[in-house]
């Protein structure tokens, strides 16, 4: 008789512990789909995000808006993509024909009016919704642009694309076998007591599968390209060219996206595959062009579409409701 309520005792207490796991995974204090790399809490997890904490206690005000700019749009497809190479080639030291510029300067001026104004309304995420057709013909556009203004405008434009997409393949491939919880889950029960004027920026009311692309970060990769493609563009600069990958970098660990880890991994990555392009082009004498650059988002999109088909699915309490990545205000 008092084995079996002994045995009973065993099995509340069994059953207690695994609800209690369950509330606490719902509530993204802990990872309901253990990250291969890595691993929740290894030393390595926690130094990492001891580290991060002292971003997140920060608070800018009114300096998180020019921040929201640098800290997500090498990220976003339409400005990472487009306009940050056109930019770049209107930087450049040789000097850039008034009508390239007039270009760069109307399209900045168009993605800062749009983005803004989202950010008032707090609907951001649709700035990421450009058809597929509409981002296939503006990057054509900048591409074809850079490739009539001069052959070094063609140079720069497609070797900083190419790099990125590579870099982009790379980074995928990492998200998709490390899965690693985003700051914004992991250390929910911290993040929802920090100050964030635009809260709507923040990662906490994300759902579905960007809960666990924590690592490493596209965004500080995206960065780092355009500070690599920046130098090159404009070699007097110097290191200020790695400005933009640190304001990267710096925004995502605010914005409750990413660990210190995440983003410097992300750099690295674009490094590495940046010098391995410039090497490659002069190890075979050639310049990048708009043929490089088009080969390049082939791969790109393919690689992503492969990926898209073997992802594991999210545990069902980071399913979204409606579909998107985002399901109600933080």
């Amino acid at each position: 008789m008092s084995t079996r309520k002994s045995s009973r005792r065993t099995g509340s207490n069994a059953s207690g512990r695994e609800k209690q796991q369950q509330e606490s995974s719902s509530d993204g204090d802990e990872d309901p789909l253990p990250s291969m790399f890595p691993p929740l809490g290894s030393y390595l997890d926690l130094v990492d995000k001891s580290l991060t904490r002292l971003v997140h206690r920060l608070s800018l005000g009114i300096l998180e808006y020019p921040l929201s700019v640098i800290g997500s749009w090498f990220g976003i497809p339409m400005t990472s993509m487009a306009l940050v190479p056109l930019l770049i080639v209107c930087a450049m030291e040789e000097g850039t024909e008034v009508w390239m510029l007039s270009f760069g300067g109307f399209f900045s001026a168009v993605c800062l009016v749009a983005w803004f104004y989202l950010l008032a309304k707090e609907k951001q995420e649709k700035f990421y919704s450009v058809s597929k057709t509409m981002l296939f013909l503006l990057i054509l556009l900048v591409q074809v642009s850079c490739h009539y203004h001069s052959r070094r405008s063609s140079e720069v434009a497609s070797l900083y694309l190419c790099s990125y997409f590579l870099t982009q393949v790379w980074v995928l491939l990492l998200k998709f076998l490390c899965r690693r919880m985003r700051p914004a889950h992991a250390l929910h029960s911290e993040c929802i007591t920090r100050t964030r004027r635009l809260k709507r920026m923040t990662f906490l009311g994300t759902k579905g599968y960007t809960v666990f692309e924590s690592f490493p970060s596209g965004d500080a990769a995206g960065g780092m390209v355009a500070s690599l493609a920046l130098k090159n563009a404009y070699p007097s600069l110097g290191n200020l060219g790695y400005l933009l990958a640190l304001g990267a970098s710096f925004g995502r660990m605010y914005f409750f996206a990413h660990h210190i880890f995440d983003v410097t991994v992300g750099c690295l990555i674009a490094i590495m595959c940046t010098v391995a392009l410039e090497r490659l082009g002069r190890a075979h004498e050639f310049q990048f062009g708009l043929g490089q650059a088009v080969a390049g988002m082939v791969l790109f999109i393919g690689c992503y579409k492969q990926l898209l088909k073997v992802r594991k699915p999210v545990p069902r309490q980071f399913k979204s409701k409606s579909g998107g990545w985002i399901d109600n205000d933080p």
